[in-house]
This record gives structure tokens, C-alpha cells and sequence, in this order.
């Protein structure tokens, strides 16, 4: 065999052993993680609430739903009577909103995580009538009126008063004739009567109506 042959086949030979004994050499890749197969988990009891109409009440979820994976949750929650108790989410936040009046409305609360997997809890609303003290929420202006100025009634001060003599002394043309006890009333022009109307105006300007 000519020496370029044998020089050949020696260099040939040594990659090989090097291949060989490489492959051997250093640690085996890690077998991949072993996949999650863990469920959300409902944590701890979310407390019933007593409400008035009107109150808002935010509920953190994070603070009763977990995921021993860490895998990221997302929630639903609807409420038994509408009309009375409204529900919503916001990222991770329970809204509950009372309106009306009720003894005990349900709420379910779902959280659902990448492999659809859930874990619910529900409570209980009651919604009361607001038994609050009243509140002043301004202030009644004071009010000036002058002799000319049209009161309520739409005859100013001075008018009413003029009225009222004049009403007055009609009444005294009435009082003398008035039949007393044990005496005979005396007999008048009837002319001199005054017709219903007059004999009310005579009434209201006595008593100061």
C-alpha cells in the first residue's frame, strides 16, 4: 500500500474514535416538564353580603380562586334576580351593584382556566330599603314684598286691607238687627239684605281670611 494510502486511512481512523468517544462525553438532555393537569381551586368561602339600595361592592377574585399551576383564570358571574342585584367583571374584580329590594339573591361565580377546566363558588345577597335621616340639600330664599307687590291670592297688601274695611262696614250694617234672646228681631227693608256671596266676604274679613 503506497504511504499516502496509510496516511489517509490513520486520519480517517482518528476522526472516527473522536465521533465515538464524543458521544459519549457530558449529560443527557432533560426529559421535557411533565404537563399540569391540575384544576382551579375555589379558596376559602366568598361571604354573603347585606346591601342597601344603591350600594356598589367590589370583589377581588384573585382573593378566593387559585391555580396550582399559575395558570391565568378568567371569571363569569350572574345573578339569580337581575331586577334587584346586578353583576359584572372587570379583569379580576367582581362588581356587585344592589337596585331594588330583596331577601336573598344568588350569585354564582365561575373561574375557568387554558383547559377549560372550572371551580365555582355562589353566596347570597339581601337588599334593603335606605333608612337614612332626610338631608338638607339647600336653602329657602328669603323673601321681601312691597305694599304693591301681588301676593299669593294676586291682590297686594294695601288692596287686602282696603277690602277688608269696606267688608267690615257692610258687617256692621247686619249686627244691630241680629235677634237676641227674648226679644222679636226688628223688620228690615229688604234691600238692605245681603245676598250670600257678601255675607261670606263679611265672614272672611272678620276672621282676617
Amino acid at each position: 500500500m503506497p504511504q499516502s494510502c496509510r496516511k489517509r486511512n490513520s486520519v480517517t481512523g482518528l476522526v472516527a474514535l473522536l465521533v465515538v468517544s464524543g458521544a459519549g462525553c457530558g449529560d443527557p438532555p432533560p426529559p421535557p416538564p411533565p404537563e399540569c393537569d391540575e384544576l382551579p381551586l375555589a379558596l376559602g368561602k366568598m361571604p354573603d353580603l347585606d346591601m342597601l339600595i344603591g350600594d356598589t361592592v367590589v370583589t377581588p377574585l384573585v382573593d378566593y380562586f387559585g391555580h396550582p399551576c399559575r395558570y391565568e383564570l378568567s371569571y363569569t358571574a350572574s345573578s339569580g334576580d337581575r331586577a334587584a342585584v346586578a353583576v359584572s367583571i372587570s379583569e379580576a374584580d367582581l362588581r356587585t351593584v344592589a337596585i331594588a329590594v330583596a331577601d336573598s339573591v344568588r350569585v354564582n361565580v365561575t373561574a375557568t382556566d387554558t383547559s377549560e377546566n372550572i371551580a365555582a363558588q355562589d353566596f347570597y345577597v339581601s337588599v334593603e330599603q335606605p333608612n337614612r335621616a332626610p338631608e338638607v340639600t339647600g336653602r329657602i330664599p328669603d323673601v321681601s314684598a312691597s305694599p304693591n307687590m301681588p301676593t299669593l291670592r294676586g291682590r297686594s297688601p294695601a288692596s287686602r286691607e282696603r277690602r277688608s274695611a269696606a267688608l267690615a262696614r257692610r258687617g256692621e250694617a247686619v249686627r244691630g238687627p241680629l235677634a237676641r234672646s227674648g226679644q222679636a228681631s226688628e223688620r228690615r227693608d229688604p234691600r238692605d239684605r245681603l245676598s250670600q256671596n257678601e255675607r261670606v266676604d263679611v265672614v272672611r274679613a272678620l276672621v282676617g281670611v
